[in-house]
């Protein structure tokens, strides 16, 4: 069978200041079924007819997400006419109601189209995934095919159909789907988290303002202060992305100035020297131009960090947050930390530490939530 988990409610705690003003970015929900069984007669579905059910019509959402050049293009044009879930980059600009009527059995097509849009060495690409989740032999099966797209000036052509072996949708708002030969259940998020917490703009602008301008390198492990921390290079980079919106290959090529690293760095750590970044590249280092030969290859998938909540006392905030699973959204276990900054009065920060925490609990609500 088909299964989604309702949400019932989000919490919200808020204490003094000294206390933890927990901004849960979670909601509790009823847990339902998780499991999609191959060939099952689908709950709450009604007698197929022998037309398809027409996806319901359903504005843009959350605008707000939309890429620049989307609007126009004629894939986009595409996914508004059939009704099709949005995504930009992986984030839903369409109604969460879109996949909620799939699972619920009021249509019998379920269509995603993820745009993305990126830049890589100074060039910007435009690229699309569209899937396509289809009811077959009555509502006992459900049939899928996917399309890649070189640009959004075209609509999806869909190749021959498989038979899925599970589909679900889960309470972070993530759609599974697996193949009978795959091990692993691919995931998107098809809900925009803002329509399962009643916090996600609290939570959203403390990671705006204090995780996203180090993510992920200094995020990325435990440290009592800034002197335990290495890679100062990566973190760099980490920085001067999210500052410019590009590489700093772009402006610098592969010898970037040790002394414009310092002064980013030190925007936001306190005691960060040269020395501190040339040890870690001693060997690329070249004493006569104060340049690290730099070229690059981290490699590796990037965490997904939800806010939980936040604490100040005087002058330091910390701002609790978890790692979360980038294929279901759920939080993985013993990742809590605390992000401890120094809030200045020209409006930036200092950080302090990134340490292990307890992760914050959802209070109970009436007799249908989880304690």
């Amino acid at each position: 069978m088909i299964k989604h988990l309702s949400n019932l409610s989000h919490i919200r705690k808020r204490c003094g200041a000294a206390a933890f003003c927990l901004v849960l970015a979670f909601a509790v929900f009823v847990v339902g079924d998780l499991t999609a069984c191959r060939k099952a007669p689908l709950e709450s579905v009604p007698e197929s007819s022998s037309q398809p059910s027409p996806p319901p019509a359903d504005p843009i959402a959350h605008p707000d997400v939309l890429l620049d050049g989307m609007e126009g293009a004629a894939l986009y044009d595409y996914a508004v006419e059939q009704g099709a879930v949005i995504l930009c980059n992986g984030m839903a600009t369409t109604s969460g109601s879109l996949p909620r009527a799939f699972f619920d059995g009021e249509t019998d097509q379920l269509e995603v189209v993820n745009f993305t849009r990126f830049t890589s060495g100074g060039e910007e690409f435009m690229r699309a995934y569209s899937l396509r989740f289809c009811r077959t032999g009555g509502g006992d099966a459900i049939a899928y095919n996917d399309n890649e797209l070189d640009g959004w000036q075209a609509e999806p052509t869909y190749g021959e159909e498989a038979e899925l072996a599970a589909l679900t949708l889960n309470e972070y708002g993530f759609l599974n789907y697996a193949q009978p030969f795959e091990s692993e259940a691919s995931g998107l998020r098809v809900i925009h988290p803002a329509e399962l917490s009643l916090d996600y703009a609290v939570t959203q602008a403390l990671y705006d303002e204090y995780l996203a301008p180090l993510y992920f390198t200094a995020l990325n492990g435990a440290w009592s202060s800034p002197s335990e921390l290495g890679s100062w290079i990566w973190i760099f980079e980490d920085i001067y992305h999210n500052e410019n919106g590009r590489d700093p290959w772009q402006e610098f090529g592969e010898n970037w100035l040790v002394d414009d690293m310092v002064e980013t760095l030190s925007r936001y750590f306190d005691g960060v020297t040269a020395a501190n970044i040339i040890a870690d590249h001693r060997g690329d280092y070249d004493p006569a131009a104060d340049t690290i030969f730099y070229e690059g290859g981290r490699g590796g998938l990037s965490p997904t960090y939800q806010v939980l909540a936040s604490q100040q006392e005087g002058d330091v905030l910390a701002v609790l947050y978890e790692e979360r699973d980038y294929l279901t959204g759920a939080p993985l276990p013993d990742s809590c930390r605390a992000l401890r900054v120094r809030l200045l009065d020209d409006g930036s920060f200092r950080a302090l530490s990134n340490l292990p925490a307890e992760r914050p609990q959802p209070l109970a609500l009436g007799g249908n939530a989880l304690a």
